[in-house]
């Protein structure tokens, strides 16, 4: 499995394998793990939402895991 990466500014796009160790990480932190400049100023406290990927997801509220199950491999960053 892999996820696709899509930064919406400027339209670079990353693929990124998915581990069977990821997929309990919080988004956030395994695209920062990935060195995916993910924005958040809360540290992943769910609180500043800057993390948000896809326009309104929270990454550090839902797991690698969730985010395939409920959206598939791609991912968008607004300001990335």
């Amino acid at each position: 499995m892999q996820f696709q990466v899509t930064g919406k500014c400027s339209g670079k796009t990353y693929k990124l394998a998915i581990a069977e160790q990821d997929l309990n990480k919080t988004m956030l932190n395994f695209l920062r793990e990935k060195e995916i400049g993910i924005a958040s100023s809360c540290r992943g406290e769910k609180v500043c939402h800057l993390c948000a990927i896809n326009s309104d997801i929270l990454s550090c509220a839902i797991t690698v895991k969730d985010f395939w199950q409920q959206h598939g491999p791609n991912i968008i960053i607004d300001y990335l």
